[in-house]
């Protein structure tokens, strides 16, 4: 490439920036870059977690914190209250959860934005160990709870 053509390019892009509002726009991706990409995740989530047998659980997920691409908060429901924490990708949350009373062991749960952009609702695939210690597994959905 000509350095007039380089030069051109160099002045095109700093006349547009300086149209924009040059500080302005530092400002707002600076700013972009401190709320964090992920921070739509934050909230309460309504659970259904359906079993292979067709069982339905309903649940609530608080998910509290962010740091990075890791993920931390606390469910409730008829099993009891539990850990959750995780890791955000572009494509999905895989989540871990660990019951504090009642229940019995770890299990995964890998859930996905039903449509890219949709930031309401995910849905995925979870397993578990169960109190017999079989391996059960289902579909999960979560919607998020609006204000």
């Amino acid at each position: 490439m000509s350095d007039v053509v380089t030069a051109s390019i160099i002045t095109g892009v700093a006349t547009l920036i300086a149209s924009f509002g040059g500080t302005n726009l530092f400002k707002y991706f600076k700013n972009y870059k401190k709320r964090g990409i992920w921070d739509f995740l934050l909230g309460t989530w309504e659970g259904k977690w359906i079993y292979e047998d067709g069982k339905i659980l309903d649940d609530v997920i608080h998910l509290k914190k962010i740091k990075g691409n890791k993920i931390i908060g606390k469910g409730d429901g008829p099993l009891g209250p539990y850990d959750i924490w995780g890791e955000i990708t572009l494509t999905s949350v895989l989540l871990t959860f660990k019951g504090e009373k009642s229940q019995f062991d770890y299990a995964g749960v890998c859930l996905s934005s039903s449509r890219m952009g949709n930031r309401t609702n995910m849905e995925g695939k979870w397993l578990q160990f169960s109190e017999d210690k079989r391996i059960i597994s289902g579909k999960v959905n979560l919607k998020k709870r609006l204000s």
